[in-house]
């Protein structure tokens, strides 16, 4: 929807606004999510941590893996059938492992008034 709208209010002709408002919105959206589902499980458990390096890490760190294989397939180092897998599971791994070790790393327990 985000970009449909920029590509409805920007006229843009090249399409690289197009692709960074929905990639930009996808990111907020599923960072914010994942941020979100780890934060609520630490605060019924009486912890907060950094919400906002938490959500940040859940959208960049796959984006930078998904962005540096298409780097790779479009450089023609690697065939789609070897970074393929090693995309996804990257992704899928940097999902599970980087958000909950930021918002962990400077967790802290919440004080009862």
């Amino acid at each position: 929807m985000a970009a449909a709208a920029a590509q409805e209010w920007l006229n843009d002709r090249s399409g690289l606004l197009t692709i960074v408002a929905g990639l930009g919105t996808g990111m907020a959206i599923f960072g914010g999510g994942v941020a979100w589902g780890i934060d609520r499980q630490a605060r019924l458990r009486n912890y907060r941590g950094p919400f906002l390096k938490t959500a940040a890490s859940a959208a960049l760190v796959p984006a930078a893996i998904l962005l540096g294989g298409g780097f790779l397939l479009g450089n023609g180092a690697f065939d789609e059938d070897v970074i393929g897998p090693m995309m996804a599971l990257g992704t899928v791994t940097s999902v599970f492992l980087v958000p909950p070790y930021v918002y962990m790393s400077e967790m802290e327990p919440i004080q009862s008034e």
